[in-house]
């Protein structure tokens, strides 16, 4: 019985993690996209943002994850997403996709 079980959540978390790896694919062939157009519609200067900010959006914008943005700013994955919270808060959006958007259409 606990044979099966194991087996089965093995299985799904295979099934997560796969879909987590597509998802992150569609976000980095986006935002490479996003950057490849040279997209610079919105003014980031015009909202109440910290160097810090400023910094993170940079490297959103050239398609890093959480992980290397917390790499090259030699800051922690958890500090990166307190900081993108806040981002968001500013911006008045939800998430990186929101984000991409925001890029887009302003």
């Amino acid at each position: 019985m606990s044979f099966s079980l194991y087996k089965s959540n093995k299985q799904k978390n295979k099934l997560v993690e796969k879909e987590n790896k597509r998802i992150y694919e569609e976000l980095e062939i986006l935002s490479k996209e996003v950057n490849n157009q040279g997209i610079t519609k919105i003014n980031f200067n015009n909202y109440n943002l910290t160097t810090r900010h400023l910094e993170i959006i940079d490297l959103i914008r050239k398609g890093k994850s959480n992980k290397e943005i917390g790499k090259i700013l030699f800051i922690s994955e958890n500090t990166v997403k307190y900081h993108l919270k806040s981002i968001y808060d500013i911006l008045k959006i939800d998430s990186r996709i929101d984000f991409f958007k925001l890029l887009e259409y302003k």
